[in-house]
């Protein structure tokens, strides 16, 4: 809802998530303000509309360090406990005494009740925010607004030495990082990917989060540092070809999806160049498929298509399979997939028809052909 209503006054949604979801924050400010209760005073006394942003980034970073006991919303908390941290707030920041504060908290919370905005009340007596998304971005605003105040960069490399792996916090990094300036951007990932954490040459896990941060496209960041990004990139790569065994099943799976979040960023070409370089030592199908994320889609449909006619019965079965998967918007897929419903082999014909499911285009030419397949002589196929 809230994506619908920025398109619709903007026309045009950011690339960056972090500017998306500043707009986000500001829709949901405003909303708590509808009808100008916050400026004409009728319901706070101390606090304005303008205040209402930084308020929440202190709130969110207090509610992100409770812990993770949400689900999709964010952290859930007591009535009292947020009664209390927003006194705090609320006192330090407009310099009243604590029975003035407290008044003031206990007016926001009957705002929160009765308008919906970043917070929500959620259950008797528990608020949390309405998505965590929301916790998350504005618990990194209000550590890079410390850093800034302070003028210290080594509160931001803090959080990231104390929370390199940790679930809760890692879209919190990758927002955190996402924003910085290209040269501090830098540093921050460099500090991730050198910080040698345990069991760092099975698990990845400092490469994974520092081509995560790469990934955000952070503005200028490549012309900063080209050395940074061919690191990350090779790493990555060398990880994909790697037939050392100590790279297990659940470290591999996770190379596609973090190579493919280069889609449409200053690395994208770069990525794929490095892929095709190493052809040779990827599977076929797989190179089809980090083509088709990363830049050469239709080209790739083109080489899959050419595959159908392969001598290679299992590289036919998997070729169709693999081509569902790239584009449900194109008709020449559609037509490709349509055409394998009549093939000799069974298998083809199984392979095509789920593809065909999961690409869940309703025209009357697909499931047409396809309702002709439920008298197939093949069970599989049926």
């Amino acid at each position: 809802t809230i994506i619908a209503l920025i398109h619709r006054q903007q026309a045009a949604l950011h690339r960056e998530r972090y500017e998306l979801y500043h707009i986000a924050v500001k829709t949901l400010l405003a909303s708590w303000d509808e009808n100008k209760e916050l400026t004409t005073h009728e319901k706070l006394q101390y606090l304005k509309l303008d205040d209402l942003r930084r308020l929440m980034e202190s709130i969110a970073y207090w509610v992100h360090t409770q812990g993770n006991n949400g689900d999709k919303g964010g952290t859930v908390i007591d009535c009292d406990d947020l009664l209390n941290q927003l006194t705090k707030e609320i006192r330090r920041s407009k310099r009243i005494e604590l029975y003035q504060a407290e008044e003031e908290a206990k007016r926001f919370i009957e705002l929160i009740k009765e308008r919906t905005g970043l917070l929500n009340e959620q259950g008797k007596d528990c608020y949390a925010f309405v998505h965590k998304t929301f916790q998350e971005y504005l618990c990194a605003e209000e550590i890079d607004y410390r850093a800034d105040n302070e003028d210290d960069f080594g509160i931001v490399l803090e959080h990231i030495n104390k929370h390199p792996h940790d679930p809760h916090w890692r879209e919190v990094l990758l927002l955190l990082v996402s924003q910085q300036r290209p040269k501090k951007a830098v540093k921050a990932i460099r500090k991730i990917l050198n910080r040698g954490s345990d069991y760092e040459q099975w698990l990845h896990r400092d490469l994974f989060l520092a081509a995560a941060c790469l990934a955000e496209n952070i503005k200028e960041l490549y012309v900063t540092d080209e050395k940074l990004g061919e690191e990350i990139l090779r790493g990555l790569v060398d990880l994909e070809v790697s037939e050392n065994n100590k790279i297990g099943f659940r470290v591999h799976s996770q190379i596609f999806p973090i190579l493919s979040r280069f889609s449409e960023t200053d690395f994208e070409k770069r990525a794929l160049e490095l892929l095709k370089d190493e052809g040779d030592k990827i599977d076929k199908l797989r190179l089809q498929k980090y083509r088709g994320e990363l830049g050469e889609k239709q080209e790739a449909i083109a080489d899959l298509i050419k595959l159908f006619t392969d001598e290679d019965r299992d590289l036919r079965l998997s070729a169709a399979f693999t081509l569902g998967q790239l584009d449900k918007d194109s008709n020449e897929v559609v037509n490709a997939l349509i055409k394998l419903l009549t093939d000799e082999d069974s298998g083809i014909r199984s392979n095509a028809a789920f593809a065909l499911g999961q690409l869940g285009k309703d025209s009357d030419e697909v499931i047409k052909a396809l309702i002709k397949l439920l008298t197939d002589e093949d069970r599989d196929v049926r």
